[in-house]
């Protein structure tokens, strides 16, 4: 009962990554899939296969809401290894599957393929428009 000791020692300051400009629309020259997902190539893989939903994937990515909130990252702790069918957004699941090893998209996520169009639909989470840097590591099985 009594008073509690704490030793903390600071090992870095992680900066937040910094959102891409392109956060309330998609750029004119971005493609898209005909769900509505929209995506630009960043840099080319060097694999030959598609992940499906069933495979078991590595990936790393950021993902910002419409006003730049970084929403889910694997720079802070955000899972990085997982079955693409167990992706709890819609719009990542179908992007994982356009991609091959090594790849990085920018990928323009409808409200509709995300949390949800509006405020009521997306139950707390970040409504509308959201957009993931993706690269997809490893395929690993």
């Amino acid at each position: 009962t009594g008073p509690l000791v704490f030793d903390i020692e600071l090992y870095s300051i992680e900066k937040q990554p910094k959102p891409p400009a392109e956060l309330t629309e998609p750029p004119k020259d971005a493609e898209f899939t005909p769900s509505g997902l929209g995506f630009r190539k960043i840099k080319p893989g060097t694999g030959k296969v598609n992940p499906q939903l069933e495979s078991n994937v590595t990936a790393l990515y950021n993902g910002w809401s419409s006003n730049g909130d970084l929403v889910l990252s694997t720079s802070f702790g955000a899972q990085d290894t997982f079955l693409v069918r167990e992706v709890p957004i819609e719009g990542l699941k179908e992007a994982l599957q356009l991609m091959v090893e090594g790849e990085t998209r920018r990928f323009w996520i409808p409200g509709k393929l995300g949390f949800g169009a509006t405020a009521e639909e997306s139950r707390g989470l970040p409504p509308g428009l959201l957009v993931f840097d993706l690269r997809l590591m490893t395929i690993n099985s």
